[in-house]
């Protein structure tokens, strides 16, 4: 899963295996093995290769089908939702984390339509 993931978003960021590896202090030959599926990197690696790639480890690893995943304060803040415990979100699943993006999104396309720039705090 991981070469694979590589290769995709190594492409989908326009990077050639020479750049993605200057990116990150590796030989194109160490990038290719990579890819290749032949040599698994580090741990320092893949952290480095999703900070360049900008995408999640978890992701790279197969760990999670989302390439990034949504920030929560960012989701809480957009949408002002209340989480009972001064927004602790401790004990949501992915899946909850995905919906709520989802309904932030709905939200902020809701409030662009209607012309809503701001909202206040009541």
């Amino acid at each position: 899963m991981f070469n694979v993931r590589l290769k995709e978003q190594r492409k989908l960021k326009g990077y050639t295996l020479k750049k993605l590896g200057e990116k990150v202090g590796l030989a194109e030959s160490t990038m290719s093995l990579y890819e290749a599926g032949k040599r698994e990197p580090d741990l320092t690696t893949v952290n480095a290769l999703a900070d360049v790639l900008e995408v999640s480890t978890d992701y790279l690893l197969g760990r999670t089908d989302t390439p990034v995943p949504p920030k929560i304060p960012d989701i809480l803040e957009g949408a002002k939702v209340a989480f009972s415990g001064g927004g602790n979100v401790e004990g949501l699943t992915q899946d909850d984390v995905d919906m709520l993006h989802e309904l932030a999104l709905i939200m902020a396309e809701k409030n662009k339509k209607k012309g809503v720039s701001d909202v206040t705090d009541d």
